[in-house]
């Protein structure tokens, strides 16, 4: 039998029902399937060469441009994974817990629906849902959050590159083959899909990329040459690109990239 639990989530705390339903338990829902995406981070494709280093760098920098502005989701999707963990696992008699809240110690397997209100345009404001939210799916054992969340957003506004925006889409998060531990969220590297608009004004972009980010702001995503890929990376020392033909660390002001020991690739 599958635990469901419905949290909810303002801008900085929970503030809503959590239940375990007792009279129709549903079927822990199945995941979308990551383990490709997974497996292309594991290995690019692409043998970077002269022939196609200024396509791989274009797709750079018009990946690089969606993936920016979708990262400033990543510290408040990863708040509320820490804030549901936490609310879901606290004992039913802890002295601190929210009257207004029932929660159920984790047993077996299940799933939460987490809601998170969005921040708004307005830095300090109280949580409001007309500043849309984001609904996530996220399955658990005993032993912490399944390896795949997923979810959308609903007229999310946020404010991105110091800009009022508005998302709305689907996103899916890898936590790791095995998942994360509940206290261990804040350490653990995401792998992020997101296929989304933003609206600005009265303008639309569409975004759809995916990116890898580690706690500590290092940051990877694929870049195209037609089907074959390579990897950017900035691990906040270098940047470049990885490639089935080794890592290319690139001076992107001097638009040139070396692997040290082949000609330097420049554009």
């Amino acid at each position: 039998m599958a635990m469901r639990s419905v949290l909810s989530l303002p801008l900085v705390a929970l503030a809503a029902l959590s239940a375990c339903n007792e009279k129709m338990p549903e079927e822990k829902p199945t995941p979308p399937d990551m383990s490709a995406l997974v497996g292309a981070y594991a290995q690019p494709s692409i043998n970077l060469d002269q022939s196609n280093i200024a396509a791989i760098a274009q797709s750079e920098s018009t990946i690089g441009a969606m993936v920016d502005k979708a990262r400033a989701l990543e510290p408040l999707i990863r708040s509320a994974l820490e804030q549901s963990a936490k609310e879901a696992t606290k004992p039913q008699s802890s002295d601190d817990s929210d009257p207004s809240m029932q929660t159920q110690a984790l047993t077996g397997e299940g799933f939460m629906l987490v809601h998170r209100i969005c921040p708004g345009w307005v830095e300090g404001a109280p949580a409001d849902e007309a500043n849309g939210a984001m609904d996530f799916t996220v399955g658990f054992t005993e032993k912490g959050i399944d390896p795949v969340v997923w979810g959308s957003l609903t007229a999310c506004k946020v404010g991105i590159q110091g800009t009022g925006s508005e998302l709305a889409g689907d996103l899916r998060i890898h936590l790791g083959d095995n998942g994360a531990a509940f206290d261990a969220i804040a350490s653990t590297v995401l792998l992020f899909e997101f296929k989304m608009e933003m609206k600005t004004g009265d303008k639309v972009d569409a975004l759809a990329a995916d990116f890898r980010l580690d706690p500590s702001g290092g940051i990877e995503y694929r870049v195209f040459a037609g089907d074959p890929f390579a990897l950017y990376f900035d691990d906040l020392k270098q940047r470049g690109y990885l490639a089935a033909n080794g890592k290319f660390i690139c001076d992107f002001d001097k638009k040139q990239c070396s692997n040290g020991t082949a000609p330097t690739l420049t554009w």
